[in-house]
């Protein structure tokens, strides 16, 4: 199952909000829990939700660009410092007891940008930095008198098409070949995967988890400096094991598979209901560290599928050998024991063909 992931997924469980000495985020000294309760409007529609691995990554989209389909990253629009302070004030009010409104509008009425009556208001035109002339608000985001207005977090989501000219773009662009439209994808195949080649144009329109080396750590073990590897998870694309899940979306349930179960080694889950909707769980939620020492991602067998397209000629189409498309083309159908194994195996191929 795949899915397009373009808002801010809300936590399964009603949430609070607690202090903290150190923050994930610099500034913030305050996390978001779990409680025991599921959230209301979930409660009739969790019954036959389908439940997915969230993948530890960062999100991309597939989409045209100047009439290809291209490899989109995630680029939200987001406050000034000066304008962030004032919200993360109007925020901490808020948990503090003030539950008034967030407004949207673009135009602040008294012209300070100060909380008003227990509302905040955007100044839209000086709060907001500047984008890429390419930037694209996501779908579903709110748009006013032609505005992209921000969500409940202070930020827009939105994308923008890689720049394999720019150090920010280098680390999606392995996992592309933009000129062959290709890309570096990981499947499930029943309690294994595949490391495959998919044609960009196969994927328009989905959202994606970009991992590997210089992605949130390298949780999943990918590569290395020497070789970093980097490739695409669809999202919604990672079936989490029913018979090891409790049956009933218990708190205390939920977190035991997470400490105790091989199948619970994951940064979190995903229900995909039958109308559309989308409900989370991270770890994180439930004070439980991430990452592991042992994802269960990482330690899937993965059998490699370099099953590229061929010209008219018979040849098989010119790939540069610096890309990791080149690397990994003469391992195609070598099946490997873990995720994990990949890095070694490709090094050995290339350090026996040096010889």
């Amino acid at each position: 199952m795949s899915c397009n992931v373009q808002s801010k997924i809300p936590c399964v469980f009603e949430t609070t909000v607690v202090q903290q000495t150190r923050g994930k985020h610099r500034g913030q000294n305050f996390k978001v829990v779990a409680s025991g309760s599921i959230r209301e409007h979930a409660v009739s529609k969790l019954r036959d939700a389908s439940v997915t691995e969230k993948v530890d990554g960062t999100c991309v989209l597939i989409r045209k660009f100047n009439g290809r389909p291209w490899l989109w990253a995630r680029h939200d629009r987001k406050p000034t410092k000066v304008a962030e302070k004032r919200f993360r004030i109007y925020q901490f009010s808020k948990m503090s007891g003030d539950n008034g409104p967030i407004s949207k509008s673009p135009i602040e009425a008294k012209g300070d940008g100060k909380q008003v009556a227990g509302s905040f208001t955007w100044v839209m035109e000086d709060d907001f930095r500047d984008v890429p002339d390419d930037w694209q608000p996501a779908d579903g985001v709110q748009i006013k008198d032609n505005i992209a207005m921000p969500d409940e977090n202070g930020h827009i989501i939105g994308w923008v098409p890689i720049d394999t000219s720019l150090r920010t773009h280098c680390w999606h662009a392995t996992s592309v070949d933009l000129m062959n439209g290709l890309a570096l994808v990981i499947r499930p195949e029943g309690s294994r995967l595949k490391l495959m080649v998919v044609n960009l144009e196969d994927l328009e329109g989905q959202t994606l988890e970009l991992i590997g080396t210089h992605i949130n750590g390298n949780p999943y073990g990918l590569g290395s400096k020497q070789l970093p590897i980097h490739a695409l998870v669809r999202h919604g694309d990672i079936p989490i094991d029913r018979p090891t899940f409790p049956a009933s979306l218990d708190r205390q349930g939920i977190e035991n598979w997470f400490q105790q179960s091989e199948e619970g080694k994951v940064e979190g889950l995903v229900w995909h209901c039958k109308d559309g909707s989308l409900f989370k769980l991270h770890r994180h939620h439930m004070n439980l560290q991430w990452p592991v020492r042992t994802p269960s991602l990482a330690e899937r067998g993965v059998k490699i599928i370099m099953d590229l397209p061929t010209l008219e000629s018979g040849l098989m189409f010119e790939l540069s050998e610096s890309s990791l498309f080149y690397k990994l083309a003469p391992l195609h159908g070598t099946e490997l024991e873990t995720l994990r194994s990949v890095h070694p195996c490709v090094m050995d191929a290339f350090a026996c063909g040096e010889k």
